[in-house]
């Protein structure tokens, strides 16, 4: 069985499905966990959803049972079955709305952040899970950014060209000088001057915002304004799609670099 569409609503990744048997009306569908089909009644009270098993792209037809437009079998995703899948009885032979879905296995990427010693050796590795394929250039623009050992605030500006940061709860700040990653839990933006309090009015002269992280910051870059100091910033990079950073370990420094020895 199959449903013919009113608007060209097909996909990309669907349309250009390739097929290697003429019989096919459209594009081999091979595996039924990449696509499926979520019928509904006219009425909207009932719905089920099958796997696609294959699409006609020039004449908007989408089919998830092994029949053709003339009542024929055709074996579809050639697995030497007929799978005949009819519309449940509450449907009364007619279709109301469709929905097509597809699962693109490039959804997720990962990469590794590797900090390594002056021994040349990889002392720590992090695995960096993200949603988002490929990276764009302006993904890893650097911020100018303050971590503080020992501390969960990070302060953060805009960039010099005055970009600001997508700041998210429950994202990632990257500290470009130490190779860490850290789990932002609230962001605030500086408030009207005369909000801010005389204790954080340093704090906020050096800053545009301010990161309260999941953990503390294990190695320092930059520092915080204090008494007469200025802020030494070092530089934060807010990576889009990050879902999670898992850690792999480190490797201790050899004994001869622990002694200062080359």
């Amino acid at each position: 069985m199959g449903v013919k569409l009113v608007d060209s609503v097909l996909p990309d990744d669907l349309v250009a499905i390739p097929t290697s048997a003429t019989t096919r009306p459209g594009g081999l569908i091979p595996d039924p966990e990449i696509a499926e089909i979520t019928l509904f009644s006219v009425d909207g009270r009932f719905s089920q959803t099958f796997p696609l098993t294959s699409i006609d792209a020039a004449n908007l037809k989408c089919f998830w049972s092994e029949y053709d437009d003339a009542g024929n079998v055709v074996d579809y995703n050639g697995n030497g079955f007929n799978d005949i899948r009819g519309l449940p009885a509450e449907f009364l032979s007619t279709v109301g709305r469709v929905i097509l879905r597809t699962v693109r296995t490039s959804d997720f990427s990962w990469l590794l952040t590797v900090r390594r010693s002056s021994d040349g050796q990889a002392r720590g590795v992090d695995v960096v899970i993200r949603y988002h394929t490929g990276i764009k250039p302006l993904d890893e623009r650097i911020f100018p950014a303050t971590f503080q050992s020992g501390l969960a605030i990070v302060g953060v500006n805009d960039a010099a060209d005055g970009t600001e940061p997508v700041l998210k709860r429950g994202a990632y700040v990257f500290d470009a000088l130490n190779a860490r990653w850290y789990r932002i839990t609230n962001h605030e933006t500086r408030p009207s001057a005369g909000l801010i309090p005389t204790s954080e009015s340093g704090f906020w002269g050096a800053y545009k915002y301010r990161l309260t992280l999941e953990s503390e910051v294990v190695a320092g870059a930059g520092s915080f304004p204090t008494g007469s100091a200025s802020a030494v910033y070092s530089g934060a990079v807010f990576l889009p799609g990050v879902v999670d950073v898992y850690p792999m370990g480190s490797l201790n420094l050899p004994a001869t670099l622990q002694a200062g020895e080359n």
